[in-house]
């Protein structure tokens, strides 16, 4: 048996994305999930080109792959979920003369061909077909016209012209014209410039191997790169693509050069309406990425803002629609795949996001008006220097609404994503504060501060007990009249205190005078806030109750005791 050091590339349109290093021999059976759209190079270590021949087999989806040496039931490499994908991924190679090859049926059946194989089917796959380019992935919709071997297309290319049993058919000298079926314009790299065109046909067996010559209206000849078929069908590539226009297809004879008429043909752009559907629908995409990028440069995503995101995003929706219509009407192949994809990758962008910072923004803008009322309020209440239960009860109050604006704002923004626009909210969330509560200094709320009003209220006071003090005093001297105790007030007596209590009434007045002027000078409902109280009104009683003491009369004229 024999034992083979094996290395498997896998190769995506742009680069290997995969390899793996195995033998065939002695070890488990080796497993690789599918791909799309990739090659599946085979490398011998020991040669450094392909592995010739190997052995195929089809087991429900999965491809079995078993090398020279090894017995088909127990392959050496299973390539999972193979036939999930869409016919055109391939097993490929590298042969001695530095050429890849895609492995083809040793039978030369289409049947035996490891993409068309049937369940249990076993076939045996050598290298053969049209050299590929490279040993990337390309899409190839001709891939079945070339299933012919390497070594079959040598062999009769060795045998020379006249040697019948070498398998080489004589070509007339008349060369029949080419049939051509499609014609593809392709942009391979998907930047809206077309890279190559497609064609396919058919030409005569006898003219199979010959060239193919493209001749436009200037009669300036391009040779196209053709793969044939066994039964006459070809696959060519125009590289550069062939400008829109008429144009001529030849056949030409490769050994003697003899040309056949030339076949009428017309290179069109079907997709010229598609292509610009898609365009639009990617440029409405970017403008509202571009939106969405302004909108957030200063962390605030505002109302506006997001109303035009918005709009935007619905125009990426109706232009992306458009785009599916029209490449949906387009014919099947490479440039409508193309554009397909490109088709579904626009999309809109994530307004979930800009419409919580719009929130979030609108959320702080709250609580920053919030905390600018209560500052307002406070500046108010103490320009005259006073501050009444009502002025206070309505800071309080906004206050109240500051610390609520501000625990929706926090919530708002705690739930955004991380970004100079979450710290951004989030540090002039921390900048919202209640103001300072001011003391009530105008509890009566009569425009007068209340230590200002209590001194007055105790100028007053002392006043008012003054008045009364002398009034006392006038009494007193009226009380102190019966000199002697007899009960009774002699004319001697009563001369005796007149000027006295004349003098002191006379002081009553003045001191009642002044403490009615300082009462009568309080502010409306001026109290000391003494319990009890001394209050305007009350204070106002008191001098009102002060009056000069009159003098008795004498009931003992002649002073002999008896009334």
């Amino acid at each position: 048996m024999k034992n083979q050091n094996i290395t498997l590339k896998v190769n995506s349109g742009k680069e290997t994305v995969e390899t793996l290093n195995f033998q065939t021999i002695g070890n488990e059976t080796v497993r690789l999930q599918a791909r799309g759209h990739v090659n599946y190079e085979l490398i011998d270590q020991s040669t450094g080109f392909a592995p010739e021949p190997i052995t195929v087999q089809r087991k429900g989806q999965d491809l079995w792959i078993t090398f020279e040496g090894s017995d088909a039931k127990y392959p050496d490499l299973i390539i999972e979920n193979y036939y999930d994908f869409d016919g055109t991924n391939f097993l490929i190679g590298q042969n001695q003369s530095g050429a890849y090859y895609r492995y083809v049926p040793e039978s030369g059946l289409v049947g035996d061909a490891t993409n068309m194989l049937a369940e249990q089917v076993l076939a045996t796959q050598v290298l053969g077909g049209k050299p590929l380019i490279a040993p990337l992935w390309a899409f190839d919709p001709n891939w079945l016209l070339s299933l012919v071997p390497v070594a079959a297309v040598i062999a009769a290319s060795a045998g020379g012209s006249s040697q019948q049993d070498a398998g080489v058919v004589s070509k007339p000298s008349s060369i029949e014209p080419a049939a051509i079926s499609s014609v593809e314009l392709v942009d391979e790299d998907n930047d809206g410039v077309f890279d190559i065109t497609n064609l396919s046909g058919t030409v005569a067996l006898e003219n199979i191997g010959s060239d193919l010559v493209v001749v436009d209206e200037n009669g300036n000849r391009t040779t196209l790169e053709v793969t044939y078929g066994e039964n006459g069908q070809f696959f060519a590539i125009a590289r550069p693509s062939l400008p829109v226009g008429q144009y001529q297809v030849i056949v030409i004879d490769s050994e003697t050069g003899a040309e056949s008429n030339p076949t009428d043909m017309t290179v069109s752009n079907v997709f010229e309406e598609a292509i610009a559907a898609v365009k639009a629908a990617e440029a409405a995409e970017q403008a509202a990425e571009d939106a969405l990028l302004k909108a957030q440069e200063d962390g605030v995503i505002t109302a506006e803002e997001q109303a035009n995101i918005d709009a935007l995003n619905a125009e990426v929706e109706a232009k992306k629609t458009v785009a599916e219509e029209a490449v949906g009407n387009l014919p099947e192949g490479t440039t409508k795949d193309n554009l397909q994809n490109r088709t579904d990758e626009v999309d809109t962008v994530d307004s979930s996001v800009t419409a919580g910072l719009a929130e979030a923004e609108e959320a702080v803008k709250a609580a920053e008006a919030a905390e600018k009322a209560a500052e307002n309020a406070l500046t108010a209440a103490q320009a005259d220097g006073i501050i009444t239960p009502e002025e206070k009860a309505e800071i309080d109050t906004l206050n109240d609404t500051v610390n609520s604006t501000k625990a929706t704002a926090a919530n708002a923004v705690a739930v955004l994503p991380d970004g100079t626009a979450k710290d951004g909210l989030s540090t002039r969330v921390d900048e919202v504060n209640p103001v300072d509560s001011p003391s009530i200094n105008d509890a009566n709320n009569n425009g007068v501060d209340d230590a200002t009003e209590a001194a007055q209220v105790a100028d007053a006071l002392a006043k008012v007990e003054a008045a009364e003090q002398a009034e006392r005093e006038a009494q007193a001297i009226v009380d102190g009249a019966d000199t002697n105790g007899d009960g009774n007030i002699s004319q001697a007596e009563l001369d005796a205190i007149q000027d006295t209590l004349t003098t002191k009434n006379a002081e009553v007045e003045q001191l009642k005078q002044e403490a009615d002027t300082a009462v009568k000078a309080l502010p409306t409902g001026a109290t000391d806030g003494q319990s009890p109280a001394n209050t305007k009104d009350s204070l106002q009683q008191r001098v009102d109750d002060v009056n000069p003491v009159s003098a008795p009369s004498a009931n003992d004229a002649n002073n002999n005791g008896v009334d």
